[in-house]
């Protein structure tokens, strides 16, 4: 997984990434395309341990040697044929894969059974929020089917959030799952001004404030990327 996110000309970027135990099936990757585009990846595996692992490091390292990454479609059949390639049979890996490009301020994505990633763009009256539903079925296990590549506009300032489903499964003493909370959506929109860093800061902040300092029960990743 990257060290530390790139320098990238009019994008800004951070990312978080806390394992449930010492190997994990979560991973990102950012990969700069040409000074205008950038790719970005995060996805989760199923379940633990050391073929949750081997999985991951097999997503990201494929796609490393795909040559034409901006064919999103392509790639994610070959992430696909690859991890079925491994006959491991319970394996598979949900994933949101997305290109970011400064000069025509568009996002073009594919978000296969992800956890919605949320878009955060300047309103009137604040921040809007907008999920990014998924568009294709999970990868590696059953027939793809038909895959969508979506593309959205974006503006300055906008900022978008990719996070595994340790995030907002997390759940309070009520029950209720904190990517379905009012307290998530007023912290983004508060913490949308600020840098991606004091971004995901602020989540991390949140999450034993509204879990009580429980134990968590799985990996939580998470990507947020700022436009302009």
């Amino acid at each position: 997984l990257p060290q530390k996110m790139p320098s990238i000309r009019k994008l800004k970027l951070a990312a978080y990434y806390k394992p449930l135990i010492n190997v994990s099936g979560d991973y990102y990757s950012v990969l700069q395309i040409d000074k205008n585009k950038t790719l970005l990846l995060l996805g989760d595996v199923s379940g633990k341990g050391l073929a949750a692992a081997l999985i991951m490091g097999l997503v990201v390292n494929t796609l490393k040697i795909i040559d034409d990454k901006e064919n999103l479609e392509a790639v994610i059949r070959e992430i696909d044929r690859a991890i079925k390639n491994m006959k491991l049979q319970d394996k598979y890996t949900v994933l949101f894969i997305g290109i970011i490009d400064t000069d025509k301020m568009t996002l073009r994505y594919i978000n296969a059974s992800m956890s919605d990633p949320l878009v955060l763009s300047r309103a009137p009256d604040g921040y809007k929020i907008k999920s990014l539903a998924s568009n294709a079925s999970l990868v590696g296990i059953i027939d793809l089917g038909d895959i969508t590549v979506e593309e959205r506009r974006l503006y300055r300032g906008d900022m978008l959030l990719i996070a595994s489903d340790g995030l907002s499964e997390i759940m309070n003493s009520d029950g209720i799952q904190l990517g379905n909370s009012d307290v998530f959506k007023e912290t983004l929109c508060s913490s949308a001004d600020k840098t991606p860093q004091e971004c995901i800061d602020d989540i991390v902040r949140l999450i034993p404030e509204y879990n009580g300092g429980a134990r968590l029960h799985d990996d939580i990743t998470m990507m947020v990327a700022k436009v302009g």
